[in-house]
């Protein structure tokens, strides 16, 4: 059974890299196609990546801020029986009088 939890969470380890690659990669071209003000919203599966860790790999490749007070804490949600938490996370692109408040 340890191998087994073992052979899991590296699973979901690389799972995790493969997406923090991937996204790391495409967040700073979305955030150029951003007007001055405008909103990027992910949601994702977050029954294996909290939303720390995504909210972490936002700010690290974008400027972009995370809006990370209610009510846009607030979005995790059911899904069905595969989904289990679906979370949703809003980033703002400075630079209009709404996002810099």
């Amino acid at each position: 059974m340890g191998a087994l939890r073992l052979f899991t969470w590296r699973v979901l380890l690389s799972c995790w890299l493969l997406l923090a690659t991937l996204l790391g990669q495409a967040l700073p071209i979305w955030e150029r196609m951003l007007l001055p003000g405008g909103t990027l919203a992910l949601a994702w599966n977050a029954t294996r990546i909290e939303r720390a860790a995504m909210v972490e790999l936002i700010e690290r490749c974008t400027r972009l801020r995370v809006r990370n007070e209610p009510p846009y804490t607030q979005l995790e949600h059911a899904v069905d029986r595969v989904i289990k938490k679906r979370d949703i996370v809003v980033g703002v692109r400075p630079g209009s009088d709404s996002s810099d408040a």
